[in-house]
């Protein structure tokens, strides 16, 4: 790999500043009080979610607003709270959370360490 390609790669993970877990927890993204997104969290830190929905994002989710999210692990434990969609891609939407996840949910459901997200 080129030094040049590691440089990018070493900023891009100091951007980070939390440390993220695969979990897989349902979710629900609401746009408004009627429209509601179905999609999977495929991984959580104490302040953002990366986000996978059942079907392609509408056109009036937009980068840059917030919007109510309730994540729901299997054992209990619903969270819900106002995030901030930072991005849009094909590995999913990424959220910033307004309040913190409950770390020990993170953990509890983990299926990773930090270093493998």
């Amino acid at each position: 790999m080129e030094r040049s390609s590691l440089l990018v790669r070493d900023e891009m993970r100091e951007r980070r500043r939390f440390f993220r877990y695969a979990v897989a927890w349902p979710v629900r993204l609401w746009l408004n009080e009627h429209v509601m997104l179905r999609g999977q969290t495929v991984d959580a830190s104490v302040k953002g979610l990366r986000i996978v929905l059942d079907a392609p994002p509408p056109e009036g989710l937009k980068v840059g607003e917030r919007y109510r999210v309730e994540v729901m692990p299997e054992r209990g434990d619903r969270f819900a709270c106002f995030a901030e969609v930072r991005h849009i891609g094909k590995a999913g939407i990424g959220l910033e959370n307004l309040v913190e996840v409950p770390l020990s949910l993170i953990l509890r459901d983990a299926t990773s360490r930090p270093d493998e997200v």
